[in-house]
């Protein structure tokens, strides 16, 4: 990219630099007469095969009479031609770097002559300048390991019981705690039936309190009524396509039609087994290996994170407006009308609006310098990686969500390419600074 207030010269242009905010850059290009005069001729040799002029073929009529029947378009014919020329000079001769197909913001041609210079001015958005990054100047200290601890290997074993747990259909006794309770659901309201063979697990894991205060005591065949409390959406930041409808409280009807109690598994080798390990020992190093992985991964991500702030505090640079304001847009249309925002101040607004700003803004300068970090080095995901990543998310959004169907995959797959690439090149200069310490 050009230096500020740089200029440039060669034969018959000379250019004019100045940067801009927003990786922007105005350009002044002045035209000699001789460069002006040759595109006049262009200009008017494109108008004489336009028009028609009678008896004459189109192209061949005399180029005065062209000049004197059809000045304003042989004008405006002109200033376009100057302008496409002047801009592929400019950008060739002072190494200018559009960041698009629109980056010309702004054309203005401020004289055009035969006779004298000709000035066109540009205002252009350009591809950002990006800092080179110098690893020495980045500093990490280890973090120290938190050790595997026993409570948490007996946590895991106790999700893995619940996971493979089994249900026993019992009729002689009331709903307990921690029972799955199956009811025909009734909003009565709207008179009508919700659900049919609803299915509930009493724990404050699975079951907000206010079902389970209500199934908590009933008995096959009883029925029961009770108001869902006025609610926020808590997930009306987090991209959701619902609507709203406020939230306000609604009188259900319970009908129990079937009690189920919980028979966690035994822990044994036949739970083992179920886990892919042979024996209970096997079982318990599984776990206490996957324990140590996730602290392995928490330390990892705690340097990424640190590294993340460092290269960003020292590496501000300016990123291209238009980038900026779209995204911008589409996240504060959104967030903007999220129940978070209600009571929200107008200057309240306006600062919440500022740190989004500033966010999108931190994302894409990241996102720029790993780019460039990986085609250097050439650290950019595999398809392999990528499709295995997914697979697994994949996994994990029909264990938690159930119907994944709605799920815009390809999107998703997008934004873990970008993950992907992040970390690949933050966890090569992590190696590399840990390295340049030894």
């Amino acid at each position: 990219m050009a230096n500020a207030n740089s200029e440039y010269k060669k034969d018959h242009i000379k250019v004019s630099v100045e940067d801009l905010p927003d990786s922007q850059v105005y350009v002044i290009a002045t035209l000699s007469p001789s460069f002006s005069a040759e595109h006049y001729r262009s200009a008017i040799r494109n108008i004489n095969k336009e028009v028609s002029v009678p008896g004459f073929r189109k192209g061949k009529a005399p180029e005065n009479y062209i000049q004197q029947k059809f000045p304003s378009q042989i004008k405006k014919e002109w200033g376009d031609i100057m302008v496409e020329s002047a801009f592929k000079e400019t950008i060739s001769l002072a190494n200018i770097h559009p960041f698009n197909r629109e980056s010309v913001k702004k054309v203005e041609i401020k004289k055009l002559s035969k006779d004298d210079d000709s000035i066109i001015e540009f205002t252009i958005e350009i591809r950002p300048s990006l800092p080179n990054l110098d690893f020495s100047s980045f500093q990490l200290e280890k973090i120290p390991s938190n050790a595997v601890n026993e409570n948490d290997v007996n946590s895991q074993i106790a999700e893995i019981q619940k996971y493979h747990t089994k249900w026993e259909e019992v009729s002689n006794r009331p709903v307990q705690a921690e029972d799955k309770v199956t009811v025909d659901l009734y909003d009565l309201k709207e008179n009508k039936l919700v659900q049919e063979d609803a299915h509930f697990v009493l724990n404050q894991n699975n079951t907000e309190e206010w079902i389970q205060n209500a199934l908590i005591g009933t008995s096959i065949g009883q029925e029961v009524e009770a108001n869902q409390p006025k609610t926020e959406c808590h997930d009306c930041d987090e991209g959701h396509d619902h609507e709203h409808h406020h939230h306000e409280p609604v009188h259900y009807r319970f009908i129990v039609k079937k009690i189920e109690s919980p028979i966690a598994p035994e822990i044994n080798e036949e739970l083992a087994k179920k886990v892919g390990v042979d024996s209970v020992e096997q079982m318990y190093e599984r776990i206490r290996e996957n324990l140590a992985k996730k602290e392995e991964v928490r330390i990892q991500q705690e340097y990424r994170d640190k590294l993340a702030q460092q290269i960003l505090d020292k590496h501000p640079f300016a990123i291209p407006a238009s980038l900026v304001d779209k995204e911008l847009n589409s996240e504060w249309n959104r967030l903007k009308n999220s129940p978070s925002m209600a009571n929200k101040s107008e200057d309240e607004l306006e600062q919440e609006k500022k740190n989004l700003k500033n966010r999108i803004l931190e994302s894409f300068r990241m996102l720029f310098l790993v780019q460039a970090l990986a085609d250097e080095h050439k650290l950019h995901p595999s398809e392999e990686e990528v499709s295995k990543e997914l697979y697994q998310e994949m996994i994990y959004f029909s264990q938690v969500y159930g119907d994944v169907s709605k799920v815009n995959w390809e999107n998703y797959k997008t934004r873990l390419y970008t993950m992907l690439l992040e970390n690949k090149a933050l966890d090569f200069m992590i190696d590399k600074i840990f390295n340049q310490k030894v």
